[in-house]
């Protein structure tokens, strides 16, 4: 692992283990994680939306791929002429998964810190606040080249492991590194992450992906809809002020790793292209939130990461699903 100074770190360009860990004194804030029932700390303290046989009949709806068909609903079926399943709502133990994306496009700010910085704060907090609810909690993280997965574990140990694959990743990220990975692994990676969830994932599990989504394509959404289906989903999009808005005085560098070439901001033309671009993700991420098993936010790299993520976590309780 590379060598990072203290003073890139207090900067928001990279993080540390230390940062993350400290991390754990403030973790119980989050709501996400507050158990409406109480039980047993194995049994589970939580009032699961996965749809599944349980002791408490929560709702009918459609029969869809992977559901037991023990639950259909043979009444229902006969007066709608197609097949309906019998919903429950049990208390069980909810794991809970964070994918952290630190690739190259993550290696970007213009204010604050970087996104990947934001990324791996949101995720090491996420993670305490999962654990100190007694929840299990492991994760998948990857950037250009790597994947890396840690099942899910009830034990600080499993949340140690994780930030510190977190760290790794992140301090690896520097322009020279993000220009020699392969342009194929670049574009498939975050595809690949989301695989591996639908792959490893139980249903039943809380799941918060935080990336830019710059690279989500058909298939990723695909598999987002997937992990949906049988989980809920929480969608956390990594924005940077620069990204939706460029400033309109002077001559701004900007590479992708392999290249560097000048925009100019009062450059009407530029400013549709980026604006149009940033509209683009926006949009297929809010479609996404559509399915009532998701919920998307977007995480801005000039505000205290903590104070969105407890917004967040109040807003969700009240009922809201994105913004």
């Amino acid at each position: 692992m590379p060598v990072i100074s203290d003073k890139l770190i207090n900067a928001g360009v990279y993080v540390s283990v230390e940062s993350l860990v400290k991390l754990s004194s403030t973790a119980r804030r989050l709501s996400y994680f507050r158990a409406r029932v109480v039980k047993q700390q194995q049994t589970g303290s939580h009032h699961s939306r996965f749809k599944g046989r349980g002791m408490e009949f929560a709702e009918v709806r459609p029969y869809q791929a992977g559901d037991d068909v023990r639950s259909i609903d043979w009444r229902v079926t006969a007066r709608k002429q197609s097949t309906h399943t019998k919903l429950f709502q049990e208390e069980r133990e909810r794991p809970v998964v964070v994918i952290c994306d630190q690739s190259a496009s993550m290696f970007f700010g213009s204010r604050g810190c970087l996104k990947s910085v934001l990324a791996a704060r949101c995720a090491a907090l996420l993670s305490w606040s999962a654990y100190a609810h007694n929840d299990r909690v492991g994760g998948i993280i990857f950037n250009d080249q790597q994947l890396l997965t840690i099942k899910p574990g009830r034990n600080r140990k499993s949340i140690l492991q994780y930030i510190n694959h977190v760290v790794a990743l992140n301090n690896e990220l520097s322009a020279e590194t993000s220009a020699s990975a392969p342009q194929l692994n670049r574009n498939q990676q975050f595809t690949l992450a989301l695989k591996e969830a639908c792959q490893v994932i139980k249903p039943g599990t809380l799941i918060f992906v935080i990336s830019d989504y710059h690279k989500l394509d058909a298939t990723g959404e695909r598999h987002l809809n997937t992990l949906a289906k049988h989980n809920e989903l929480v969608l956390l999009r990594c924005t940077d002020p620069l990204e939706k808005n460029l400033p309109t005085g002077g001559a701004l560098p900007v590479s992708d790793g392999d290249h560097t070439f000048y925009v100019r901001g009062q450059d009407e033309g530029a400013r549709k292209v980026l604006s149009n671009w940033d509209q683009a993700i926006t949009n297929r991420v809010e479609q996404l939130s559509r399915n009532r098993n998701v919920n998307a936010w977007e995480l801005n790299t000039n505000l205290d990461f903590e104070r969105q993520l407890a917004e967040i976590s109040r807003q969700v309780s009240l009922g809201a699903s994105s913004r």
